[in-house]
């Protein structure tokens, strides 16, 4: 088994709380859903939960034939059905890491506009190989939280573990093994400012 694997790392997150490991990742658990299912959906909660350098990719967007576009636009692109959350942003040229696009019209999940071609910046579900140390530390920990209450029912060391990964309520969800992890994140990843200002992606997810 891969130290890598899902299995591993449900295993590993086990052992955290002193449960027997899994044989099967898709057997339902005493609370109802397969270790598999919590697996994928707290992951998938983290890895978009901060823009991770190690969890974001670049996709040429689909352009979609036989779609009439609005609003006086000519294309109409569809955006990748596996992004973890709204696109940081667009680009018609991905090789200049400065360059934003923001001439479009997002609608729901396609964009309108005039360019022949279009990129996006998207978080994704990064293999665990990807991941940083601190980020593994706090997913196994967050995982073992999930898993001692839907295997034993432990609701008061359910609600320990995840203020030990996620800090106070104060905290948004930012303090804790995740706030260590985005610390560390930020101090090994060059800042970037993007344009946020005028950024119809912005509007439409954020309501800026």
């Amino acid at each position: 088994m891969s130290y890598y694997s899902p299995e591993a790392i449900v295993n590993r997150a086990c052992a955290r709380v002193g449960l027997e490991p899994l044989q099967s990742l898709t057997d339902d658990l005493p609370g109802g859903q397969g270790a598999d299912l919590i697996y994928k959906g707290l992951i998938s909660f983290l890895l978009g939960h901060y823009p991770w350098s190690f969890a974001r990719t670049t996709r040429q967007l689909s352009k979609l034939h036989g779609v009439t576009a609005f609003a006086g636009y000519r294309n109409v692109f569809q955006l990748p059905p596996d992004r973890l959350g709204p696109p940081q942003k667009l680009t018609i040229s991905p090789r200049d890491p400065d360059s934003t696009f923001t001439d479009f019209t997002p609608e729901e999940d396609k964009v309108h506009a005039d360019v022949p071609e279009l990129y996006a910046l998207i978080p994704y579900f990064a293999r665990p190989d990807m991941w940083s140390a601190a980020f593994m530390e706090a997913a196994t920990l967050a995982l073992a939280a999930e898993l001692v209450m839907a295997i034993a029912s432990r609701e008061k060391k359910r609600d320990a573990l995840r203020r030990d990964v996620y800090g106070t309520p104060q905290e948004n969800m930012r303090g804790g093994l995740i706030g260590v992890a985005i610390q560390a994140e930020a101090q090994g990843t060059p800042s970037k400012k993007l344009k946020l200002r005028g950024n119809p992606l912005t509007q439409h997810f954020q309501g800026g």
